[in-house]
C-alpha cells in the first residue's frame, strides 16, 4: 500500500514542515525451476536450476518431496543445484524443490527424473562333448544383474530348471536368457552346444 507522512521541524519559533510518500510494493515469491531429467539406473547427475534461484531478500532452497524415487538427493541451499547419485528404482519420478524466503513467501517448483533401466548380460561357459547314456548333468550361468538366469534346450536333450538330460547321438544346445525385470532389460541370449558320440564313437569325443 501507501503511506504518507508529514515531518515538522520547530526551533522554538518558527516551524517547517514536509511530507514524505512512502509506496510499499508487495514481497514475491522466489523464482526458481527445473527441467525434466533422466539418468541411468544407479548413476549420478548434477542438475541446475532452469531459472533463478532469484528474490527480493534472501531465501533457502530445499527438496519437498521425491515422490517414489528412492536414490540419494541433495540440494544447495542456496544456488539450488542438485545432486542425484545411486538413482533408483528405474521409472519415472516427480522431485519437488521449494524455495522460502525470508519474508515466508514459497514457491514450489517440480521436474520429471526419468530412471532408465539398466543392460545386462550373461556369463555362461562351454560344455566338454558327452556320451549318449553319460548320466544327467548340472548348468550354471550368471547375469551382471544378480538375477536368475533361465535355461532351454534343443537337439539330443532336454533341461528340467538347470538339468541336462541327453536323449541320443547328434548336438544338443542349451540358451541360456533373462527376461529382466523393473529395473533391467533383457540380457542378449547366450548359447552354448556341444556334440553327444553314442558309446561305440566315444574315442571321438574332444
Amino acid at each position: 500500500s501507501n503511506a504518507t507522512f508529514t515531518l515538522q521541524g520547530n526551533d522554538g519559533s518558527l516551524t517547517v514542515s514536509a511530507i514524505v510518500n512512502i509506496a510499499v510494493t508487495a514481497n514475491t515469491a522466489p523464482t526458481l525451476t527445473y527441467q525434466n531429467q533422466s539418468v541411468a539406473l544407479n548413476g549420478s547427475l548434477i542438475i541446475n536450476p532452469a531459472t533463478g534461484p532469484a528474490d527480493n531478500g534472501g531465501f533457502s532452497i530445499v527438496k519437498q518431496s521425491s515422490g517414489t524415487y528412492t536414490g540419494d538427493i541433495q540440494v544447495d541451499q542456496t544456488t539450488g543445484v542438485i545432486s542425484i547419485n545411486n538413482a533408483t528404482p528405474a521409472g519415472t519420478h516427480t522431485i519437488t524443490i521449494r524455495a522460502t524466503d525470508n519474508c515466508g513467501a514459497t514457491t514450489d517448483t517440480s521436474f520429471t527424473l526419468t530412471v532408465g533401466k539398466a543392460n545386462q548380460t550373461i556369463t555362461f561357459g562351454a560344455f566338454a562333448n558327452k556320451n549318449v547314456g553319460d548320466p544327467d548333468f548340472s548348468v550354471n550361468a550368471t547375469a551382471t544383474s544378480g538375477l536368475r538366469v533361465s535355461f532351454a534346450a534343443s537337439g539330443q536333450c532336454t533341461v528340467n530348471s538347470n538339468t541336462v538330460h541327453i536323449t541320443g547321438a547328434g548336438a544338443c544346445t542349451i540358451t541360456a536368457s533373462q527376461a529382466g525385470d523393473s529395473n533391467f532389460n533383457p540380457a542378449p541370449e547366450v548359447q552354448q552346444s556341444f556334440t553327444i558320440v553314442s558309446s561305440a564313437n566315444s574315442s571321438l569325443i574332444t
